[in-house]
């Protein structure tokens, strides 16, 4: 079973022990007034601890009825498909000059990042104090696999894949900027260190027959880069009628950089028959790369203090919406065009830019549960 399937089985076992262990709500059995947070015998106040436990969202409390200090424990399984609009390569079958260049294509086809909607785990781990706290975070994303240069060519016709990865690490101070009232938002500004890879590869193959042969072409392309710079968010919850019920949104901007970022092509074709030729090209490139990274969630979250520990749980429903982008310092560009066909032509054809810049949209949704205590 690999990473993206435990993510769900985690986030699902951890759901329903939560499920489980809230039965009953807490402060419906309740009939004293809470310890104060230094832990002292002395009430810190006589207060309906029912009625202000469910003010208490994970990012505010509802004055001395609540503890200054949490922890927090936050498991999301993330459901998200990469969508993108520029192409990795292209085959085909085309018509040169006396020169060798393509004149007019008769045939193309061409290769994207077009991988699915794919699960992956989300994790964090933090404090959080009467103002200040601290936040680690970590997701990762797997989908799609590309277990060679160049897509096997099994008969006729056309064959690819493509593979996507992102991961994300974040080292984060946070800062409240609010406190609970009636039906009023709590906010919570963050800033820290990220730590990011993006890694993409396509690869498509065309296999063909022509007059007396056959054309055989195939093309790749890789992207990668792994790069540390700066993050910050804002988060705001609001409780709906101070009822368990909260709205939420939380919204991140990231830039990073990275001094080694790779762009790999390669493109080959052949002519398998009378006068048959082969065509390779490959090239690889490093430099200084740029990466942006804007996200946006918006949902419902719900609040449920335990029965059976001293913790409050919650359970997300969110829409989330990711956008990366990479750009070369250097702003190079280059092009690999590979052609080989019978005297007369036409020629099979496999060409791919080594890009300036790439960007991808990740588009879906987040399941999260977690506790405060």
């Amino acid at each position: 079973m690999n990473r993206s399937k435990w993510s769900v089985v985690f986030a699902s076992l951890t759901a329903l022990g939560l499920l489980l262990c809230q039965n009953v709500a807490r402060g419906e059995e309740s009939e004293t007034a809470p310890q104060p947070p230094d832990g002292s015998s002395t009430p810190a106040q006589k207060c309906d601890v029912a009625k202000d436990a469910a003010c208490c969202v994970p990012q505010s409390c509802c004055g001395d009825c609540c503890n200054n200090r949490h922890w927090i424990v936050d498991v999301d399984a993330v459901f998200l498909a990469p969508i993108q609009s520029q192409r990795f390569g292209a085959v085909g079958l085309a018509n040169l000059d006396a020169g060798g260049h393509i004149t007019t294509v008769t045939e193309e086809f061409d290769t994207r990042n077009d991988c699915d909607f794919t699960v992956s785990p989300r994790i964090a781990l933090g404090v959080q104090g009467e103002c200040w706290g601290f936040l680690v975070r970590y997701w990762q994303l797997e989908n799609c696999d590309v277990t060679s240069h160049f897509a096997p060519v099994t008969g006729a016709g056309v064959e690819g894949s493509s593979a996507f990865e992102a991961k994300t690490l974040d080292l984060e101070v946070t800062r409240l900027l609010g406190t609970c009232g009636d039906n009023g938002w709590m906010f919570q500004a963050s800033g820290g260190v990220r730590y990011a890879e993006l890694h993409e590869a396509a690869n498509l193959a065309l296999s063909e027959e022509g007059t007396n042969g056959f054309y055989q072409d195939n093309v790749f392309g890789r992207h990668d880069f792994n790069g540390a710079g700066v993050t910050f968010g804002l988060q705001g919850v609001r409780p709906v009628k101070c009822s368990n019920f909260n709205l939420f949104f939380d919204a991140r901007v990231s830039w990073l950089f990275d001094s080694n970022a790779g762009e790999y092509g390669a493109t080959q074709a052949a002519w398998i028959g009378p006068s048959s030729s082969n065509a390779f090209q490959q090239l690889g490139v490093t430099g200084n790369e740029n990466l942006f990274i804007g996200e946006i969630q918006v949902g419902g979250q719900w609040d449920l203090p335990l029965k059976c520990i001293p913790a409050n749980a919650f359970v997300r429903v969110a829409f989330e919406y990711q956008y990366w982008c990479t750009s070369k310092s250097t702003g190079v560009a280059a092009d690999l065009v590979s052609t080989a066909g019978p005297d007369g032509g036409p020629a099979g054809f496999a060409a791919t830019t080594l890009a300036s810049d790439n960007h991808v949209n990740l588009v879906g949704f987040n399941i999260g549960t977690g506790l405060t205590w």
